[in-house]
Parts: C-alpha cells; structure tokens; sequence
C-alpha cells in the first residue's frame, strides 16, 4: 500500500498546498504509530516544503530538523541532500544569504557525488537557485566553502549545531 505522503509527492502536490495537508498529517501520524521511521523522516521533509512554501519558515525548519535526525540515524544520503537543500531555502528567505549559500553548496557536493537529482524540488518550489547567484563574491566563497564541508559539517552547520546555546 502507497503511504499519502508518497502519493502527494508522486502527484507532484508538493509543490501545492491545496489537500496536501491533510494526506501528509496523515502520513505523519501512521509512520509514527508504526514505527516508520523512514517513511516518518520523508512525511516530515514534505511536511517541510509544504510549511515553506506557505511562509511558515518555523514550522518548516522544526519539520526539516527532525527529518534530518532520521536521516542521519539511518545514514539517507538522498534525505541529506534534500533537507540541506530545504533548510538552506529557509535560511535565504529569512535573510541569513551566507549560511543559505554554505548550505546549499554542501547540498550541491551530496548531490552532485550521489547523483540526486529529486533535490531540485526545494528550488523549484522557492525560486531559489544558488547557482545563478554566484556573481556576489561573497555568495560565491560561501558556497564554495559549503562545498567543502563534509557531510557530518553540513548537517551540524544546517542543525544550527555550530552555535553555542544563548545565555
């Protein structure tokens, strides 16, 4: 049996918001009755597009966040690129350009090396390509330095986990 989240995201709804919402709040709730946790982290990364594409930036790191947890437990190389790729869109659209740009060029070294392809879709969703970009010096030494990053330093770097705790 198809699970509501990959039939939202086979129908390309991923892209509206219009009765997705409800197919993905269920995917979320049957994985985690179930125990799924590989089909729990992929809900959560539509769950992520979903809430950025509707503005609710919050909402969409929270989601991205926990996906990537899942991600690195199960060592998803696929999720890892997507969801680097989903919160580097948050990061732009909230204004932080640098890290947005680390992140999607640590996105772009997973993806290029994996052959990922499915990570266009944060792009495609959020008109937001780093690549068309790179004629800002700074911009462009931020996603080259992200190129460089090791997948354990992009994952720490987009988890907010380089940061010391405010206090």
């Amino acid at each position: 049996m198809r699970k509501p989240s990959t039939i939202a995201h086979g129908r390309g709804q991923h892209t509206r918001t219009d009765g997705v919402d409800a197919l993905v709040d269920e995917s979320l709730e049957v994985s985690r009755e179930l125990g799924d946790r590989f089909q729990l982290g992929w809900a959560l990364f539509t769950k992520g597009l979903i809430l950025n594409k509707v503005g609710d930036t919050d909402g969409a790191r929270q989601s991205y966040q926990e996906a990537m947890a899942i991600f690195r437990e199960t060592e998803d190389v696929t999720g890892y690129a997507l969801v680097l790729d989903g919160i580097a869109v948050v990061d732009w659209g909230e204004g932080d350009r640098q890290r947005a740009m680390r992140i999607a060029g640590a996105a772009t070294a997973i993806r290029n090396v994996q052959e990922i392809g499915l990570a266009d879709i944060n792009r495609q969703t959020a008109q937001f390509y780093p690549e068309r970009m790179l004629d800002d010096p700074e911009l462009a030494a931020a996603y080259a330095e992200g190129q460089t990053l090791t997948v354990d330093q992009a994952i720490a770097l987009a988890l907010r986990e380089d940061e010391s705790p405010a206090g």
